[in-house]
């Protein structure tokens, strides 16, 4: 089964939390952090799930006046299917892609 790829709500953050803590061993976010970029940063803030069980996320920021995206964090389960992410990261790039062109 391929992961659905989806905005990242509030209610994902302890899940986005673990996953930050499991995938990085130094220079991680934090609640804070992560929450700015959820809430108030120009980002999208994409999560990838399957059956309610968060594998992976993607954090892409926006500059003010450009049409330029930078990819800022991306984060993916061990448990995570190698095929069924790297169909999930090919729909966030054509979104992301699409999002920077409109």
């Amino acid at each position: 089964m391929t992961p659905r790829l989806r905005a990242a709500t509030p209610a994902d953050l302890p899940a986005i939390l673990a996953l930050e803590e499991h995938a990085f061993s130094s220079d991680r976010f934090n609640r804070r952090q992560l929450r700015y970029l959820l809430r108030q940063a120009r980002s999208t803030f994409l999560v990838a799930a399957e059956k309610h069980v968060l594998l992976g996320y993607a954090v892409v920021l926006y500059r003010a006046n450009s049409r330029r995206a930078r990819l800022y964090t991306i984060a993916v389960a061990s448990s995570a299917n190698n095929t069924n992410c790297r169909k999930t990261s090919s729909s966030a790039c054509v979104f992301i892609n699409q999002r920077t062109r409109s």
